[in-house]
Parts: C-alpha cells; structure tokens; sequence
C-alpha cells in the first residue's frame, strides 16, 4: 500500500541530474488575487505581499506541483498502480484533473511532477486542496490521497493617504 511521503504547490523547481534531488522554491499557501484589476495594478502591488503568497489577476501558470510516495514492503515490482493529480474547490467540486498514469514502485519512492500547471481560474475565494490520489490498477475508488491546501483571497492595497486640502490663502478667490 503506497504511503503518502509529501505534495507541495509551488513557482517553481529543479531536479539534480546527479543525485535526483528536487528543490522547490516558492511554495504558495496563499493566492491573493485582484477581483477587478486594472491596468497595472499586480505590478504595484508586488512588492507589499509577504512570503508564501501569490498574487495574480490572471492566472498564466507555470505553478508547480511535486507529488513523493513511498512503496510499503508489501508493494511489489509487479503491482500496478494508477495516480491523478486533482484541484478541489472549497466546495468539493474538482477543478482540473490531470491525465491519469500508470507506475509500478521500481525504487523506494515515486516522484510525480506537474512542471507548467495551468489553473483555469478560480470561481471562489476560500480553501482550496491539490490531491495526489493513488488506486491499484482496476479498482474504482481511490485507496490513498494527500492532498496540499491553500488559500484564495482577495487582495486589498492599502488605502492610499490623500493629502488634505490646502488651506486657502490670500490669493485664493472665492
């Protein structure tokens, strides 16, 4: 029975051609989005949205997804599993899902990486989970799920301070 080891949402990452090490940068646990943006407005507001966050207007992708099992002493070579990688809505509702693949644990653990995921936008503000979920080949249901959340909120700039009316002076007409 495959055992859930970790999945991270994430900008991005790299994997060691050597050592098959996977570092992940930029893990997102919040997406402050723009409700109606306007011209220009991500770029303003960059610079005030703290670690672990994402803001975005449009959703272009190039998000990231790691997905790590580990086999049980009982998995061997020979059985066959089916996994999918899943976007659920704080609904339950599924957003996207990927296609689905087949392995076999030929190692200790199994990698799953979703490189350039495009999320087509989100209907809500609230939780939100990406799942990895696993199901021996010809099973119905999935049997193991992991699953990481974050958040979608909105983004409120700070209020701008406005400068208070100049007093009038001598010259000003009335």
């Amino acid at each position: 029975m495959p055992r859930p080891v970790y999945i991270l949402f994430c900008d991005s990452g790299s994997v060691d051609n050597h050592t098959n090490r996977v570092s992940l940068f930029n893990v997102i646990e919040i997406f402050k989005v723009l409700l109606n943006p306007t011209e220009g407005a991500e770029d303003q507001v960059k610079s005030t949205i703290e670690a672990g966050t994402r803001i975005s207007s449009k959703l272009g992708g190039g998000q990231r997804v790691t997905a790590v099992w580990m086999r049980e002493d009982g998995d061997t070579p020979d059985a066959v599993f089916e996994t999918q990688l899943t976007c659920l809505a704080p609904d339950g509702t599924s957003l996207f899902s990927s296609p689905m693949l087949t392995f076999s644990f030929k190692t200790w653990f199994q990698r799953f990486d979703v490189y350039s995921l495009h999320i087509p936008g989100f209907p809500s503000l609230g939780v939100y989970a990406i799942e990895s979920r696993v199901r021996r080949v010809g099973e119905q249901e999935w049997q193991w799920r992991q699953s990481f959340p974050f958040v979608v909120e909105e983004f409120k700039p700070a209020p701008t301070k406005s400068l208070p009316d100049a007093a009038p002076d001598e010259n000003t007409v009335k």
